[in-house]
């Protein structure tokens, strides 16, 4: 199947590459220009593709294969008859590189310095014309030859389909026959097969009669049994709910003893855990009253260094005040004496010359 499968694969593969084969060439062919293509040179190609078929050409050019890219030129045409010395051209013709490119009969043909265009020689054209003569001559013997051949592969295709006539209404025959015996062999399968089925059915239906006789007694003595394993059950269904009864109490009085004793535990746990928690709190208070007398302390040394600095700065400022007081009414006394405006010296501080009465 697998092999059959990958054949119809290619097969597919095969019609469709010539199928696109196919439809690539007539697209070629519908946008063709005449003329062919140059050949190929010796020169160094340039891997470059500028066109991909004739339709991007301009004009009358062609595109065509350097080898390697492909490239919009002239097309290349080669005229009839031949060139002649290239010593006869003169220099001054036309350069070209195909005959496609030299007017009316001109040919392009080499010269000492390349290629020209010019005319054909007249021995090349008699040359010419006796060449294709003879072409001519051996296109028709091979023409004649030809159609002998033809004549006798006809008249073998004809002695082959006269031979094929014969062996078809033979065959005809042999189908003819064949089908009668197909046709008797059918209706002989047919009453066989028929035979085949009745004593096939007839054997399946007594052995289903046996079977269901036989399933019929499994089935009582199925159902025998399970009625005696049912009683056999009910009794140690009983024996169970007395047995879970019974553990039920057991396991009632395990968990009453197991919460008492986890009650005694937790208590002492408690008990001992609150000692343990009033000796730390104790700790904890004297470390809190020594951190508070310490603090205290520190406080009534802070509030009499702050009392001793108020009171210097107190004495201080009275000193100065006084002192100030003293210095201005001892120079107040200095002046008056100077001047004289004391008592007694018919001066009063009214007078001009007791500046220093207001101070």
């Amino acid at each position: 199947m697998t092999a059959r499968v990958h054949c119809s694969w290619i097969v597919v593969l095969s019609c469709l590459f010539g199928y696109l084969s196919i439809t690539d060439a007539i697209q070629r062919r519908a946008t063709a220009k005449p003329g062919e293509c140059p050949p190929l040179s010796s020169v160094r190609r340039l891997c470059t593709w500028s066109c991909t078929s004739d339709f991007n050409c301009p004009n009358n050019e062609k595109c065509c294969s350097n080898g390697c890219g492909r490239y919009c030129t002239a097309p290349y045409t080669v005229k009839p008859n031949q060139c002649p010395n290239p010593k006869n051209i003169p220099l001054s013709a036309e350069s070209c590189f195909n005959d496609g490119q030299c007017p009316a009969t001109q040919k392009c043909c080499p010269t000492t310095s390349g290629h020209a265009c010019s005319e054909p020689s007249v021995v090349g054209e008699m040359a010419m014309e006796a060449v294709k003569a003879m072409e001519a001559v051996k296109e028709g013997v091979i023409v004649r030859l030809v159609v002998k051949q033809m004549v006798r592969e006809a008249v073998m295709v004809r002695e082959v389909v006269k031979q094929a006539f014969r062996e078809g209404v033979i065959v005809r025959l042999a189908v003819t026959q064949m089908v009668r015996e197909v046709v008797l062999i059918r209706e002989v399968v047919r009453q066989a097969i028929k035979v085949m089925v009745r004593k096939a059915i007839r054997k399946v239906v007594k052995q289903s009669v046996r079977e269901a006789v036989l399933v019929r007694e499994e089935v009582r003595e199925v159902v025998n049994q399970v009625f005696r394993e049912g009683v056999i059950v009910r009794e140690a269904v009983k024996e169970m709910v007395r047995e879970a009864v019974m553990v039920r109490q057991a396991i009632r009085q395990a968990i009453k003893e197991m919460v008492r004793q986890a009650i005694r535990q937790s208590v002492r746990e408690v008990v001992k855990r609150s000692v343990r928690e009033g000796v730390i709190i104790r700790l904890a208070v004297r470390e809190v009253v020594k951190q508070a007398v310490r603090e205290e302390v520190m406080a009534r040394g802070a509030v009499r260094e702050m009392v001793k600095h108020i009171v210097k700065q107190a004495v201080r400022q009275a000193i100065r005040e006084v002192v100030r007081k003293v210095v201005k009414q001892a120079v107040r006394e200095a002046v008056n004496e100077m001047v004289g405006c004391g008592q007694g010296s018919g001066w009063g501080c009214g007078h001009g010359n007791c500046r220093g009465c207001g101070l």
